[in-house]
């Protein structure tokens, strides 16, 4: 393996341990929500998964305004328009310092099998590294 190919290989190392880590920090991130962003309610639209209030429902929304005050800053929102999916919170990351540390072990591994071992060991264990959920 020349210079390039290995900085390839270690980029590529490090590139699939940080998208592990971050798809565990989202899980954590997701266990911490307590209802949907308006972030989730824009995508929930997008897909087809929110549905529209009843009409009557529509035109309390809108008549709500009594005053200026109203009229100026709580007008409703077109996210107010919608019913969402119910919110059903997640369940607690277990090992979340356990998984964190065996993910930077792992690719720690690796980067010393790039430095000094065989490409062919290389390539299997970094495919079955990629497909290994931690």
């Amino acid at each position: 393996m020349n210079r390039e190919q290995r900085k390839y290989t270690l980029e590529r190392i490090e590139r699939i341990a940080q998208e592990k880590r971050d798809k565990l920090n989202k899980l954590v991130e997701r266990t911490q929500k307590t209802c949907w962003s308006d972030d989730d309610r824009r995508q929930f639209i997008v897909n087809g998964e929110a549905t529209i209030k009843r009409y009557d429902e529509l035109v309390a929304l809108i008549q709500r305004p009594k005053t200026a005050h109203d009229l100026r800053f709580n007008y409703p929102s077109i996210l107010s328009f919608y019913d969402y999916p119910a919110f059903t919170p997640a369940s607690p990351v277990e090992n979340y310092n356990d998984r964190r540390a065996a993910i930077n072990v792992e690719a720690t591994r690796l980067k010393d099998i790039c430095m000094l071992g065989d490409v062919v060991e290389l390539i299997e264990q970094l495919k079955a590294f990629e497909e290994k959920e931690f």
